[in-house]
């Protein structure tokens, strides 16, 4: 018998532009929520303000990233 399994709860958000404040704030809130994984659609990392920051951050809560970023 296999064991049932809860399922995993996502969040899917896209366009960050590297905009550290932004996805700070939806980490807090997702994570406040029960949120266990982040899903990128796009422009994760790219350009903007702070890109560095944004991607370290990404790699704490291991956003997967779906398209270019």
């Amino acid at each position: 018998m296999k064991a049932l399994q809860t399922p995993e709860r996502l969040a899917l958000i896209a366009d960050v532009h590297a905009n550290l404040l932004a996805l700070t704030a939806v980490v807090r809130d997702a994570r406040a929520a029960g949120i266990e994984r982040f899903i990128c659609l796009d422009d994760a990392v790219r350009c903007r303000p702070n890109p560095r920051e944004a991607l370290d951050l990404s790699r704490q809560v291991s956003l997967f990233t779906a398209g270019p970023s």
